[in-house]
């Protein structure tokens, strides 16, 4: 996929390295030996995902690029669980877990702890570190359009959409609809429409600048700086964004616990996690056109191989440079709540499994 013809770029350096534990060779054994004698010990855990399969394609899935190389270990670190769902116990995780190479397809993957505010496990398998969020960039155009916009203010779409990459995924906005802040935010995350996202981020982009006046062009440059102005101050200061849909550009990055916790904001906010969680969705817009979006993120659908009951909505995302991505939350029984983000898959349907996985693994049912 060709980089953005347009994008409106703000240079700050990347700043941050992801620091990653070694452990020793003969800690490592002792660890395995530990988890394989647990297992023994062990009924199998009735998951709420259901069974998924190290076999993470299926008949007639879309081809995607290889991801790219991993290398080293990746371990997950847990607070104690020590919970009964539905009367049915988990295992009690152990304070670090060896998730083997070979459980995950993605090239980067992270769990993320939101009221511990850290990374209970994370891999990164590219060289620089840097992840390529694609479409989950619409999480967080959302959080800050909603920063200016009313959910019920009434948009209508106007020049913004010749920006919008003729490639982009879309949810069907044309020049003239009318549609509230609430049903582009809704455009954005169930058909992950880019037309909806610089529709949206036009719109308060004016508000950002004050002036209703101003071109589609200067809108999203407002917008877009806001952003990265945002992420500064949330302390985000390995995130870069240079436009609102995630279409790839080399300087439109983040890292992984950024974006994780770009996805702890999503999941705090009433309106974005309203239309996160849907499955599909019949919408007629302010200006009484109608239109039916179902929503990409296959962990929420439940005519889905890999629908995902403990799955709790956010966003998908996939280009060539990014690999197939995912990010979505889960909550124990002791109500505490977890991002997964699964980056670089090599298939859409890798990115389902692998993150259905380590669901498990954040829930403790899997060692």
């Amino acid at each position: 996929m060709a980089p953005h013809a347009r994008h409106f770029r703000l240079n700050k350096p990347q700043r941050g390295r992801i620091m990653i534990k070694k452990h020793t060779k003969i800690y490592n054994i002792i660890k395995r030996t530990a988890a394989a004698a647990l297992a023994l010990l062990l009924t199998a855990a009735l998951a709420a995902c259901g069974t998924v399969t190290d076999d993470v394609t299926t008949p007639g899935a879309p081809a995607g690029t290889s991801s790219p190389t991993v290398s080293g270990d990746s371990h997950i670190t847990t607070a104690p669980q020590g919970s009964e769902a539905d009367g049915t116990a988990t295992a009690e995780p152990e304070e670090t877990l060896n998730i083997p190479e070979n459980t995950i397809d993605a090239a980067q993957a992270i769990i993320y702890d939101i009221a511990a505010k850290r990374t209970l496990f994370s891999r990164n398998g590219v060289i620089d570190g840097k992840v390529y969020p694609a479409s989950t960039t619409k999480l967080f155009t959302a959080w800050v359009a909603l920063q200016y916009l009313s959910p019920d203010d009434v948009i209508t779409a106007g020049d913004e959409l010749t920006l919008v990459a003729s490639d982009a995924s879309i949810a069907y906005v044309r020049r003239g609809h009318k549609l509230t802040a609430a049903m582009l935010v809704e455009g954005m995350l169930l058909p992950s429409g880019g037309d909806a996202a610089y529709v949206i981020a036009a719109a308060a982009g004016k508000k950002i600048r004050g002036n209703d006046n101003i071109s589609a062009e200067a809108a999203i440059a407002a917008f877009v700086g806001e952003m990265n102005r945002r992420l500064e101050a949330l302390g985000m200061t390995g995130t870069h964004f240079t436009n609102p849909d995630g279409y790839h550009d080399p300087e439109h990055y983040t890292t992984l616990e950024d974006i994780a916790r770009i996805g702890a904001l999503a999941l705090e906010n009433e309106t974005i996690m309203k239309y996160a969680t849907l499955a599909s969705d019949r919408v007629t817009y302010a200006s009484g056109q109608s239109n039916k979006w179902q929503n990409t993120n296959e962990l929420i659908r439940p005519d889905s191989l890999y629908y995902c009951a403990d799955a709790i909505g956010l966003k998908t995302g996939s280009t060539d440079e990014a690999g197939y991505c995912v990010m979505t939350a889960a909550r124990n029984a002791e109500g505490k709540y977890y991002i997964i983000g699964v980056f670089g898959a090599s298939t859409g349907s890798a990115r389902f499994a692998d993150a259905a996985k380590l669901i498990d693994y954040a829930l403790g049912r899997r060692s």
